[in-house]
């Protein structure tokens, strides 16, 4: 099959927003680690703008296909960790209110993450997507799924913003476990 880029994930949500006659925007950025040319999109939601890029929360791991929550409906702070553009040009997306809490779905310390996954196992969900507002490389241990019964195996990946945090930087990240049940 075809495959598309942030072009085509902006273009498809556009034709979406517009069919639904939902006021949204297409936003000329670059990606701030690379300077590569990148489009986003602005969607207006009960009043208020909000930030959504489908393309980088599609991600391919060898044969895992992974739809994350961590760049849906969020804000411009947010989002000038990882895009440049020109911000007087478009809507400001003020307060941050993501995907993932609204869903509460919010990992602040190792003991909410593990009574969260564990929830996640509990209900058999073949993707747990959770939000850790204040992720470090060393703060969080995700080997705990080891010693889950029902767990055989699991897949777990932290996303981030660009370039590589150093290892006691402090930034937001989705973290998404994907676990094979026995």
């Amino acid at each position: 099959g075809k495959k598309a880029a942030d072009d085509g994930y902006a273009e498809a949500l556009h034709l979406l927003y517009t069919a639904a006659d939902v006021e949204h925007q297409i936003v000329q950025a670059t990606l701030s680690h690379s300077g590569q040319a990148h489009r986003f999109n602005k969607v207006r939601i009960q009043g208020n703008w909000r930030n959504v890029d489908a393309f980088i929360d599609d991600v391919e791991r060898g044969e895992l296909h992974i739809v994350g929550h961590g760049y849906c409906l969020f804000s411009d702070d947010y989002a000038s960790r990882v895009y440049d553009w020109d911000r007087e040009a478009y809507p400001e997306a003020k307060r941050e209110n993501n995907w993932h809490q609204r869903k509460n779905l919010v990992a602040t310390n190792q003991e909410e993450l593990e009574a969260l996954v564990a929830e996640g196992i509990e209900k058999g969900q073949c993707q747990i997507s959770l939000w850790i507002p204040a992720y470090t490389r060393d703060a969080f241990d995700f080997t705990f799924l080891r010693q889950n019964p029902k767990v055989e195996s699991y897949t777990a990946m932290a996303t981030h913003n660009w370039p590589m945090p150093e290892k006691d930087d402090v930034y937001p990240s989705e973290a998404i476990f994907v676990p094979v049940y026995n």
